[in-house]
């Protein structure tokens, strides 16, 4: 009887143990075939976007189907198509070019286009995440945006605060927060590069109106010498003029805006300088010996923006001739040649 017993309790164990077995078997096979269902489904969404060009959730779920589990040619078959999409997948880089200053905002907005490439027509991918940052010098920019109908996201710069060697970079990267990881593209990285410009690297043109003892030189000296200082220092310089009109340039020194705009437009460019060279008549020794004083202001100014780059001027320096308009020139040159000193002075401190 006992051994009886003991005969039907290792039959019900052996029973038992091959049930249990059994459902393993059955639970693991199922987590497989769960998993092999996810990918599937996420794959099967992935065409389908992408058929209704839906590029964003095609990717989002392409992504999905390659991180679930599945049998080998099913991922080899998710991974290729994963890979060839985003060979597909591109971005460029737009900006029209501005100068930028510490202190203020920057008008035109760094865009970047998102587009996906089939049978070589471009494609716009809209509602594409975009992180914009700063990589070098200091700025407050708007950091996220997301790609419009036209596949271009943008970023707003309200304020320059840094620059490095007079430049701006700004960087943008294309990544997707996917159930709490972040996937990046790096291939649709780009860079933006802002510049504030050097003076040197804009061409300059002079307006110059000298008047020596009340009389207004029909030809100016000084606006040779000047145009050669800045010719030496590396500046590209323009065809100038010769003024006559005292009215109109001495509003233009005063900074009138119009005055300064119609002198710009004649001289097709936005960098500009103002000479004002004057002589006055100082004391006479005798009948045959005169003083004079000479007076010359130099002030360059960027027509466009407002920026004052130099405001240079010599004052009182005498000048003495057998007649008054001798004295008069002779003050002149005495002024021009301490003006040439000061603008190379001035000048070497450009960035």
């Amino acid at each position: 009887m006992r051994r009886k017993l003991i005969l039907c309790a290792l039959v019900t164990l052996l029973l038992a143990g091959c049930a249990s077995e059994r459902e393993s078997q059955k639970q693991g096979g199922t987590a497989q075939t769960k998993g092999t269902n996810d990918k599937e489904a996420y794959f099967n969404k992935a065409r389908d976007y992408l058929e209704n060009r839906d590029y964003v959730n095609a990717l989002i779920n392409i992504i999905k189907a390659d991180r679930s589990e599945g049998d080998e040619d099913l991922a080899r078959e998710v991974r290729s198509f994963h890979d060839d999409f985003v060979e597909r997948l591109n971005a460029r880089a737009i900006f029209e070019e501005e100068n930028i200053e510490v202190g203020k905002g920057v008008r035109n907005k760094p865009q970047l286009m998102v587009f996906y490439m089939e049978d070589e027509i471009i494609y716009p991918v809209f509602n594409m995440p975009v992180y914009f940052s700063v990589s070098e010098g200091g700025a407050l920019i708007s950091g996220e945006s997301f790609t419009n109908t036209s596949g271009v996201a943008e970023c707003s710069i309200m304020k320059v605060e840094e620059l490095v060697q007079n430049k701006l970079v700004i960087t943008s990267n294309v990544s997707l927060d996917i159930d709490g990881e972040m996937y990046t593209l790096n291939k649709l990285r780009r860079g933006f590069i802002l510049h504030r410009n050097s003076p040197r690297e804009a061409s300059v043109a002079f307006v110059v109106l000298e008047k020596n003892i009340e009389d207004i030189g029909v030809y100016s000296s000084v606006k040779n010498s000047v145009e050669q200082c800045f010719t030496e220092n590396g500046f590209a310089v323009l065809q100038g003029i010769d003024e006559k009109d005292e009215s109109s340039f001495q509003k233009a020194l005063n900074g009138d805006t119009q005055s300064l705009n119609d002198y710009s437009e004649k001289l097709d460019t936005d960098l500009m300088g103002l000479v004002y060279t004057k002589s006055d008549f100082s004391s006479k020794v005798s009948d045959n010996y005169y003083f004079a004083r000479g007076n010359i202001v130099v002030k360059v100014i960027n027509v466009k923006t407002g920026e004052l780059f130099f405001n240079v001027f010599v004052e009182g320096k005498k000048g003495a001739g057998n007649t008054l308009e001798k004295a008069g020139r002779k003050a002149i040159e005495e002024s021009l040649q301490t003006l040439i000193e000061n603008l190379n002075y001035e000048i070497a401190l450009i960035e």
